[in-house]
């Protein structure tokens, strides 16, 4: 961080130095009260998907739960990228090298300057939501209907979790819209 004299005429017959002082960056805080105002709770109405019987997975490390169906089994993938912290996968039973599946992607980064880094996440017209205790965006994912993006991201602390699905026949998204749903921190 760059030091500025506080004062660089030095008094009459005095050896000191000047005195400096330290600037700080200007630190985005999320949620802005602005964004709390606009903020709407996510829903998916048209989702009656039965979750009486889906289990809990908690991750301690970064503070959050959510329940996911018992026809998926779980696999937690540290990652060691510089930006990409872990994977959390939720995966039916399948051929080997199959990607179809719901996933968490936890990014070591701020949700504002991973808005700005993906050019198709137009912030404008992203919609700001809560789900239960956690912040995020809603955004229009149709550029991506391979993934069935469910087009929402949530941050927390310089932290962003990305949900989405891989596919081929929709079938997985009603999962991970309750997925989506049951999301919360736990710290």
């Amino acid at each position: 961080m760059p030091l500025k004299p506080k004062d660089l005429v030095l008094p009459e017959n005095k050896q000191e130095a000047p005195e400096f002082i330290e600037e700080k960056p200007i630190v985005e805080e999320f949620p802005s009260e602005e964004w709390k105002k606009e903020a709407v709770e996510l829903t998916f109405p048209d989702n009656n998907l039965d979750t009486s019987d889906w289990q809990t997975y908690r991750n301690e490390k970064f503070g959050f739960e959510v329940k996911y169906p018992v026809w998926l089994r779980l696999r937690v993938n540290q990652q060691s990228r510089r930006r990409s912290l872990a994977r959390i996968d939720f995966v039916p039973s399948r051929p080997h090298g199959s990607d179809i599946g719901v996933y968490i992607k936890i990014l070591n980064k701020s949700i504002n300057d991973y808005i700005s880094e993906k050019e198709y996440i137009e912030k404008e017209k992203s919609i700001p939501i809560t789900v239960n205790n956690a912040y995020g965006y809603k955004y229009n994912a149709e550029r991506f209907p391979y993934l069935n993006n469910i087009g929402v991201i949530i941050g927390n602390n310089g932290v962003v979790y990305t949900f989405y699905t891989i596919d081929t026949d929709g079938s997985l998204m009603p999962p991970l819209q309750q997925i989506l749903l049951s999301f919360k921190f736990t710290k």
